[in-house]
């Protein structure tokens, strides 16, 4: 009936497959590869890229080179290349227009609340979890905010409180009551070395006054310090000192005014 026929040969017995195992092919061995990306919308965390397109070097190894790279992202525009791999994270990027407002940057009740960045950052740090990054970053990035504002103290009120020599009203309602500075620029050098971000040219030119100042943010600890010297609009008006210590979401405010004070008292 249906069974073969002397002399038909018999086909192979495929080889058993142990239960249990899997050789994984090591990295070293795989192929690499050139690759082309254009992508509608792309979301990473809190960030949409939108459009996005890149060319791509995926070595054997697993690393993963871009050496072309442009996007949109909040209203603006953000270009580069970078490298990725087990043993970190190298980027170069040069952004422009971006919406600074929705960077979600803030240190305690101040948050920046709107503005066009423009900016370029050459930054690596090893390995990929998020802590290795922090603690690891290194380069530096150089930004400029214009139009913007910050939110979280007003400083053209207190401008207005000084021109009536009022220094309770000043402190208790100009620089640590809450209220929003418009600005027209605000720009820093950042140079980050083992996770630690800091600035030596903070610069902030706004009603009321100018602002600058000195500081650095441990990013792995998130904890801030940082010298500010506040000039006042006022003519022949010394600055105010501005410290800030401890945790980045509430760091300790100390203020420093006896050279304003010993001005006023003078003028009396």
């Amino acid at each position: 009936g249906g069974g073969a026929a002397a002399g038909d040969a018999l086909p192979p017995v495929p080889p058993a497959v142990p239960r249990g195992k899997v050789e994984a092919e090591p990295l070293g061995r795989l192929p690499s590869a050139l690759i082309d990306l254009d992508l509608a919308a792309l979301r990473l965390r809190d960030a949409t890229l939108a459009p996005l397109s890149a060319h791509l070097t995926v070595a054997g190894n697993g690393a993963v080179t871009i050496d072309r790279l442009a996007a949109h992202s909040l209203g603006g525009t953000v270009e580069g290349k970078g490298r990725f791999g087990r043993d970190g994270v190298e980027v170069d990027l040069a952004l422009a227009g971006l919406d600074a407002g929705g960077l979600g940057l803030s240190a305690g009740r101040l948050a920046l609340a709107g503005g066009r960045l423009d900016g370029h950052a050459r930054l690596a740090a090893a390995g990929l979890g998020a802590a290795t990054l922090a603690a690891t970053l290194g380069g530096e990035a150089r930004f400029e905010v214009h139009d913007g504002e910050i939110r979280g103290f007003d400083l053209a009120a207190a401008n207005a409180k000084l021109e009536r020599r009022d220094l309770a009203g000043l402190f208790g309602g100009g620089l640590a009551g809450g209220g929003t500075t418009r600005f027209t620029t605000l720009s820093a050098t950042l140079k980050a070395d083992h996770g630690t971000l800091s600035s030596r040219d903070l610069t902030l030119a706004a009603e009321g006054g100018r602002l600058s100042g000195v500081g650095s943010v441990e990013l792995a600890a998130r904890r801030v310090e940082a010298q500010l010297r506040l000039a006042p609009a006022g003519a022949g008006l010394p600055p105010v000192g501005l410290g800030l210590h401890g945790k980045l979401e509430s760091p300790d405010v100390v203020l420093d005014a006896n050279a304003l004070q010993r001005a006023l008292g003078g003028r009396r």
